[in-house]
């Protein structure tokens, strides 16, 4: 009798706990909600940005923007994931929630235990691009020149992203490339287009700008197929290397948050995303929306395939620290 009073105790409690989690998203939100961008003004936060302001309309609150730069995004990152699990602070996760952990040996949160993933916002595939003036029109130009002078050609690069991605190509391509660290992704783009350093690995979002202007010339884009803004350029396949790597946006919560917080925020933000002004949008800023729209359970996946994928290539490259 004891235990059948304490087995219906508990499924009462369940019961309780349920129907409060359900009363609270009735009722969210009842004050602004705030997406943290762990990265500095100019990138992910455009994006978000846009979302924000269409999803705050629906949900009848503002969404309020706040960079948190530092670290590679671990400041911000950690942040969110420490913040109260009421729906109130979420997370603008880009490609270094996944890569950092393959390059921080210690970082101070789990990005798959610790957050909650909401959707994705889009994707931007990386693409190689070099200085106008740079000799090699092809991957197999650019091996080439490589093998004819080992350690004598360089890479500019502004994230850890980038840098990772880079070097996964150099070891499935046999290159021995040099890599030149830059304080953000802009700066290594003005030194490969002053011929500072000869070529740059990053998003398209980042380098369609460079690219548009004829300042750099792409010589591969990192998609298992070529992608709707650079049509004419092939991809890693294509060049004969196995190379697919694309950063993403998305949201994500603390991992404790309700699930029927969850799913408010994701049926409000698939109605958000299937606006035509807003696929525009997000396509204008070099995000492929293919994968837009994810369901929490879906990203949730993607987010853990991605860190355990980083971590073996971070160990296997050496690259942790």
């Amino acid at each position: 009798m004891k235990f059948a009073s304490k087995a219906f105790g508990l499924v009462a409690a369940f019961a309780l706990t349920l129907a409060c989690s359900e009363s609270i998203a009735q009722n969210y939100p009842t004050r602004p909600i705030h997406f943290v961008v762990p990265y500095a003004p100019g990138g992910t936060d455009l994006i978000a940005r846009a979302i924000g302001q269409a999803l705050g309309e629906r949900l009848g609150q503002p969404i309020i923007l706040d960079n948190k730069p530092g670290a590679d995004s671990v400041i911000g990152t950690d942040f969110v994931a420490k913040a109260a699990p009421d729906g109130y602070t979420l997370l603008v996760g880009s490609a270094g929630l996944v890569v950092n952990t393959g390059l921080v040996a210690r970082l101070p949160y789990d990005p798959v235990k610790d957050f909650a993933p909401i959707t994705i916002f889009g994707r931007s595939p990386l693409v190689l691009s070099v200085n106008q003036s740079f000799p090699a029109n092809s991957m197999k130009d650019l091996a080439a020149l490589a093998r004819a002078k080992p350690g004598g050609l360089f890479y500019g690069s502004g994230a850890p992203v980038f840098t990772m991605a880079m070097e996964v190509l150099k070891k499935d391509a046999g290159l021995d490339i040099v890599h030149v660290p830059y304080k953000g992704s802009a700066p290594a783009m003005v030194a490969a287009i002053s011929g500072e350093v000869p070529m740059s690995l990053a998003s398209i979002a980042i380098s369609m700008p460079y690219l548009k202007g004829g300042k750099l010339r792409p010589l591969m884009v990192a998609a298992p197929k070529r992608s709707a803004f650079l049509p004419d350029v092939p991809t890693g396949a294509e060049s004969g290397v196995k190379f697919d790597a694309a950063v993403f946006a998305g949201l994500l919560a603390p991992a404790a948050t309700p699930r029927p917080i969850i799913d408010k925020l994701y049926k409000e933000l698939k109605v958000v995303l299937e606006q035509d002004a807003i696929k525009d949008r997000v396509v204008t800023m070099g995000y492929e929306t293919g994968d837009m729209g994810m369901p929490p359970d879906e990203f949730a996946a993607y987010v853990k395939t991605a860190v355990e994928q980083f971590t073996r290539i971070g160990k296997e490259l050496n690259l942790m620290r």
